[in-house]
C-alpha cells in the first residue's frame, strides 16, 4: 500500500470533497488516497497531526476543486 496527496483535479477528489467541507477553510489538512490491489481509494482526510504528509488549507483546496470541475 502506498499513500499520496489527493490533488483537487484527481478523480478521487470527488470522494474527498465531502470530508474536506467539514473543516474550517483556514484549517491545514492532509487529503490522502491509497493504491490498494491496483485500485485507488480515499485513505484519510485529517487535520494537522500526521508527520511527513503534504498539508493544504481546506479553503484553498476546495476553491481549486470547484475551479477544476465546475468552471
Amino acid at each position: 500500500m502506498s499513500t499520496y496527496h489527493i490533488e483537487p483535479i484527481y478523480d478521487l477528489a470527488h470522494e474527498a470533497v465531502h470530508e474536506v467541507r467539514k473543516f474550517p477553510p483556514d484549517s491545514l489538512i492532509a487529503i490522502r488516497g491509497e493504491d490498494y490491489d491496483d485500485r485507488e481509494k480515499l485513505f484519510t482526510v485529517t487535520d494537522l497531526n500526521a508527520g511527513d504528509w503534504q498539508y493544504v488549507r481546506a479553503g484553498d483546496w476546495l476553491a481549486e476543486y470547484e475551479r477544476s470541475w465546475y468552471e
